[in-house]
Formats: structure tokens, sequence, C-alpha cells
């Protein structure tokens, strides 16, 4: 589907936000800004992303329930 990661990254990333940013959170949190908004979608996005690179690049060792439930 995609050549690259970047891509799919960028795919997957647009489709929470769109979901998240959009509907949900701005029913949850009415007084935050959109850019409020944003930023925490990206620190929570970001960080994710980055543990599960992590988990893969250092060969999966620990039990994929365990990287699950680490945030």
């Amino acid at each position: 589907m995609y050549k690259n990661d970047a891509k799919k990254k960028k795919y997957f990333r647009s489709i929470a936000r769109d979901k998240c940013v959009l509907s949900n959170w701005r029913e949850q949190y009415p007084k935050a800004t959109n850019k409020q908004l944003q930023f925490t979608y990206e620190y929570i996005v970001n960080g994710s992303i980055a543990i599960i690179e992590q988990w893969l690049i250092f060969g999966m060792h620990e039990d994929h329930l365990y990287v699950a439930n680490f945030y």
C-alpha cells in the first residue's frame, strides 16, 4: 500500500488525529484550544510510536502485552 514507513506513519497518525482530536477530545475538553489538543495528541502519539519502534529495534524481547500495557 505504501512505499515507506514515513508515509505509513503519517497516514495512521492522520486517521487517529481526526478521530481523537476533532471529535472525542473536543467533546471531553470543550475549553481546550485547538493548539492545546494538537500538542497533547502529538505528545501521546509520538511517545507511543517511539516505544513500539524501540521494542522492534531491540528484538522484541519483551512480551507484546507488556509493551502494550506500558503506556
